[in-house]
């Protein structure tokens, strides 16, 4: 959650340096929502999510390597 709004956070310092306001603005909405709706275990599952998918690929990479094998 931290990490997505200090990205923001950064983009919108940098929009606000360069003067670009339409820029500020849309960072400013992306800000709050990433407070209001970016939980822990929002992420927390997101990440579940990716390791999940990852360890189904390694399962396919081992499945195919054992036919090669053969």
């Amino acid at each position: 959650m931290r990490k997505n709004a200090c990205e923001v956070n950064h983009q919108l310092l940098t929009a606000k340096r360069q003067g670009n306001s339409h820029q500020v603005a849309g960072l400013n909405k992306a800000l709050n929502n990433t407070n209001e709706y970016c939980t822990q275990d929002g992420l927390k599952a997101e990440l579940q999510q990716k390791i999940d998918d990852t360890n189904s690929e390694i399962e396919e990479y081992k499945t195919g390597l054992k036919k090669a094998k053969r």
